[in-house]
């Protein structure tokens, strides 16, 4: 009996390491996604601004505007897409809320943020690829 107990002990024992060896796993791993993420961010950040420098036509989509034909009868979320058609689908959220405002489609403009991204969160085509920048698929 008590040679039971003690390979039950030592078990528990090993059981507690291998869990413990997991979390500092789960961590590094943690750790260096945050890392990737902050590369990949400042990489877009990169990609944006060479973008306007060279006048790329997703940095500029606001010039194109909204016409009410366009908008007219169509969700947020046929909007969003007719936005990102414009930039290979691609999408600038503070640019597609400024052309979304500027067109008079929010009832209320001060919820725009919110409202777009919420149809954006919802719509899994619809993939984050940085701060604000997001992808259809």
């Amino acid at each position: 009996m008590n040679i039971l107990n003690s390979w039950e002990a030592q078990t528990k024992v090993l059981i507690y390491r291998v869990q413990r060896e997991i979390e500092e796993i789960e961590v590094d791993a943690a750790k260096r996604g945050a890392l990737l993420e902050e590369r990949k961010w400042a990489f877009e950040i990169a990609l944006e601004a060479y973008r306007e420098m060279m006048g790329s036509t997703l940095i500029l989509q606001e010039a194109d505007g909204l016409s009410h034909s366009d908008i007219d009868g169509k969700t947020f979320g046929e909007i969003l897409l007719l936005i990102a058609s414009r930039n290979d689908y691609l999408l600038i959220v503070r640019h597609a809320i400024k052309l979304m405002k500027a067109a008079n489609v929010f009832g209320n403009p001060l919820n725009a943020d919110s409202a777009v991204y919420s149809v954006l969160n919802r719509n899994r085509r619809w993939t984050r690829i940085g701060r604000g920048v997001y992808k259809w698929r």
